[in-house]
């Protein structure tokens, strides 16, 4: 599969869950319809606006069998691996391993402390070697507390099997050199933080991963489209509205808050995996009031 096709908007998917904990898969339907609709180019299931970390295998599974199927091969669908060891990895691989996947994300564990260039290139390697699909590699060092350096994650883009890497730190510097290397490399570099969206598709930017996607993938594509066309005073203004409607993170839990805002707009419940909480009715209405001042309908 060539790198290349990993480019444009690839949203990470929300999860979608009834009262039971189950898997809603209408609003799973949903959901990607609304994300191709906006231009999408896929969908990247199981990171972390998708509940990745806290779902059951039996979930998740089902979450990229109904991904899968209405995506039925009009987009990419990505799927988050990261667990705390090789072992682990690669017992969800196997079990994540469905028809449709094009390619697993994978970070470097998230408990206990993996900064050490030597080791993380060891552990990606390990998984590589043995991945049965291509691979990208995912740094947040808020989430792993660890950062994965551009000049680390170019040394490992010559192996076949790594295709590309989402990066969500939000260091501006830093993913500027990650794209410089990856000229080299060939390596696909997507974006993962909102606020630097724009400037990152300046810089050279393979395209987007970005929470708010789910919600207004249209706008996110349009700061592609400009982009190629060289607009950065149209990338400036939607960058704005973007920012703008980021404030919908800060009422609550993010994901609460993002997945409250979903719901807000017709396309999921607001339920989420426990201990993440369940926002308020004011909590509520100031999402709403956020999404009618940025011109969007909630219900």
């Amino acid at each position: 599969m060539s790198k290349s096709i990993f480019n444009g908007l690839i949203p990470p998917l929300l999860t979608p869950l009834l009262p039971d904990d189950t898997i809603d898969r209408q609003s799973v339907q949903r959901l990607v319809e609304h994300i191709l609709a906006g231009g999408g180019n896929g969908v990247f299931a199981l990171g972390s606006s998708g509940e990745g970390p806290f779902l059951s295998l039996a979930q998740r599974r089902t979450l990229v069998q109904s991904t899968a199927e209405v995506l039925h091969g009009r987009g990419l669908l990505l799927v988050g691996v990261s667990e705390c060891s090789v072992r682990r990895v690669k017992a969800v691989m196997d079990a994540l391993n469905l028809p449709g996947v094009d390619a697993f994300v994978l970070t470097v564990p998230f408990y206990g402390q993996f900064s050490q260039p030597h080791i993380q290139r060891d552990f990606f390697k390990a998984i590589a070697d043995e991945s049965s699909r291509p691979l990208l590699l995912y740094n947040i060092p808020q989430a792993v507390h660890a950062v994965v350096e551009p000049e680390t994650l170019a040394e490992l883009s010559h192996h076949p099997h790594i295709v590309g890497v989402k990066d969500s730190h939000g260091d501006l510097e830093r993913f500027q050199r990650l794209v410089w290397l990856s000229r080299e490399t060939d390596l696909a570099v997507l974006q993962g933080a909102e606020s630097v969206a724009g400037l990152s598709m300046l810089a050279g930017a393979d395209g987007l991963v970005c929470g708010l996607g789910n919600l207004v993938p249209a706008w996110f594509t349009a700061i592609i489209e400009a982009a190629h066309a060289n607009q950065p005073d149209r990338i400036q203004e939607i960058q704005q509205r973007i920012v703008a409607l980021g404030r919908l993170h800060t009422y609550n839990h993010w994901l609460s808050c993002l997945k409250t805002a979903a719901s807000l707009l017709g396309l999921c419940e607001p339920l989420v995996s426990a201990p993440l909480p369940r926002l308020s009715a004011d909590e509520t209405a100031r999402i709403r009031s956020l999404l009618q001042e940025q011109g969007l309908s909630p219900i």
